[in-house]
């Protein structure tokens, strides 16, 4: 009998204990809605609660592990679950067409010699994050970020170029529905870019292209093999295109949880001493380390194996 009161009380302690986590819970849910501007109606707040506690378990679960190399945090998706992060926000490419479209070698892949070639660099205070939302045009924004780097270091001259106009006008990708940043490095060359303000973005694809030209032209495209992709990183960013599938809680750290199926374009901005890459990404400075996210040596995410930039 005393066995039994004991059983209920444990589980009655038990009972208390995660309704009292359910409710700690749910009133962060609350505050993560009013901070990221949510608002649900009957059903889809239950399900949406539902993501969010599962998302805050796996990203305590990760932290307390003290063997990671870098943290999780509760973010703007984190109402989203696995599945559904991946068809809103990645692309899913098939590489040969990745690396087969048009693509311009880099002196037949011979290794390119730079003298300029440090120890480490940093273009982060070169180039802004910005948040494509919704639209699957990384492609546009990873190209955007490329030509607006050139502009800074060829041409000293600091412009926030449109990626809408990539997502409307350029017919050989698909809008939000994801493309390829070495032909919209093409048609940046051969069309030239509008300013945002002029052209700016609206997370969605218009139903017209509004400007197929403008005045902000590179010179051409250029694809960098992994034997050069660091000496040409030391000259200015590049565009690539990583595994991001386990990108959805990052928060900080170096970043090596991935595989080499590339789903999702961004821009390396540099590497430090200890060979770490930098990236930036287009989810907005909530996201990571302001927008940033620092990868572990190698081909980590796939980062060296599709890179391109402008000249």
């Amino acid at each position: 009998m005393k066995s039994a009161v004991i059983l209920l009380i444990g589980l009655l302690s038990a009972y208390s204990y995660l309704n009292q986590e359910e409710n700690d819970c749910y009133t962060e849910f609350q505050s993560w809605k009013i901070e990221y501007g949510k608002s649900y109606t009957g059903q889809q707040e239950v399900f949406r609660f539902f993501n969010f506690q599962i998302n805050r378990n796996k990203v305590n679960k990760h932290n307390s592990d003290p063997n990671k190399t870098y943290i999780m945090r509760m973010n703007q998706f984190s109402d989203l679950s696995e599945e559904e992060f991946s068809l809103l926000y990645l692309t899913h490419y098939i590489s040969n067409e990745v690396i087969q479209q048009n693509q311009i070698t880099d002196d037949q892949y011979q290794t390119y010699k730079n003298d300029k070639t440090q120890n480490s660099v940093d273009w982060r205070k070169i180039t802004q994050v910005k948040d494509q939302g919704q639209c699957a045009g990384c492609w546009a924004f990873g190209a955007v970020g490329a030509a607006e780097a050139w502009f800074y270091v060829k041409n000293k001259t600091t412009i926030l170029l449109s990626e809408q106009q990539l997502i409307d006008c350029d017919s050989q990708s698909f809008g939000c529905n994801g493309g390829y940043q070495n032909l919209a490095l093409k048609y940046i060359a051969n069309h030239g870019l509008n300013d945002a303000r002029v052209y700016p973005y609206i997370q969605k694809q218009s139903a017209s292209c509004k400007y197929d030209t403008g005045p902000y032209k590179t010179n051409g495209a250029q694809s960098v093999s992994s034997n050069n992709f660091k000496s040409y990183l030391t000259e200015y960013p590049l565009v690539v295109v990583v595994d991001a599938t386990n990108w959805q809680f990052y928060g900080g750290g170096v970043f090596k949880d991935c595989n080499k199926s590339v789903n999702h374009a961004v821009l390396a901005v540099g590497f430090d001493e200890n060979d770490n890459w930098f990236v930036k990404n287009s989810w907005g400075t909530s996201w990571g380390e302001k927008g940033f996210i620092t990868l572990a040596p190698g081909n980590t995410c796939g980062i060296t194996s599709y890179a391109y930039r402008a000249i």
